[in-house]
């Protein structure tokens, strides 16, 4: 099974907002944020790593993204 942490780290004095995305045994990945809609940067950002990372195709392999209780997102293959 393969899970993948996104988290939102807000803006600094130096860097602008990001997000970050994780999965067990990678270092983290960032993205900058954009003016596209939240959740659609979400999926986005999910849907590269999943192909990129681990080259699956994510028109046959299907992922779910949920909220965790702090606030991080989580994506999930199901």
């Amino acid at each position: 099974m393969k899970a993948l942490l996104i988290k939102y780290h807000g803006p600094t004095n130096t860097k602008g907002s990001r997000l970050s995305i994780q999965s067990n045994g990678f270092k983290p990945v960032y993205r900058v944020m954009t003016d596209e809609d939240f959740d659609t940067q979400i999926w986005d950002l999910a849907n590269d790593y999943f192909t990129n990372r681990f080259a699956l195709d994510t028109n046959e392999q299907k992922y779910a993204i949920g909220v965790l209780p702090n606030g991080d997102y989580a994506a999930v293959l199901i």
